[in-house]
């Protein structure tokens, strides 16, 4: 592999997350200035479990967490009222994670200020470009973990 090869590698990687940063604080911004009560932290969880209740496992999986790192914001949300655990019915040995009523509030007042900030972030590309982003993106995402 030739220096420019790992050049070009490195610089792809960092604009990734660069890019990745940039759009988390992005929305961070967002949250806070609409008054929402959460951080991307938060949301993405939220979001998540907005789906379907699951075990801790499952959800830090998607996380791309650790459980330990999940289990610890998952411990602060519970004391905030956003998720609550519940029996597993199919296995009663299990805890399954869920959004409690105001869970649900704050999850659906921070998708409406998430996708409006997408909207904002994203319009000035066609949908040809973002389609053509995603095709580039796309082998560089892990499979339990889909578009979310």
């Amino acid at each position: 592999m030739k220096e420019t090869d790992q050049d070009i590698h490195a610089e792809v990687y960092f604009a990734i997350v660069n890019s990745e940063i940039s759009l988390w604080s992005a929305i961070d911004a967002r949250f806070k200035e609409a008054g929402v009560p959460v951080a991307m932290a938060r949301y993405a969880l939220l979001r998540i479990l907005a789906c379907k209740p699951m075990r801790l496992q499952e959800l830090a999986a998607r996380c791309h967490s650790g459980e330990s790192a999940t289990s610890r914001i998952i411990d602060r949300m519970r004391k905030d009222g956003l998720v609550e655990k519940q029996a597993d019915k199919s296995d009663g040995r299990a805890v399954l994670l869920r959004l409690t009523d105001v869970g649900q509030r704050i999850e659906a007042q921070a998708t409406a200020v998430f996708n409006a900030a997408l909207k904002d972030l994203f319009d000035q590309h066609s949908e040809a470009e973002l389609q053509k982003l995603l095709t580039l993106l796309a082998p560089f995402c892990s499979p339990e973990r889909p578009n979310q």
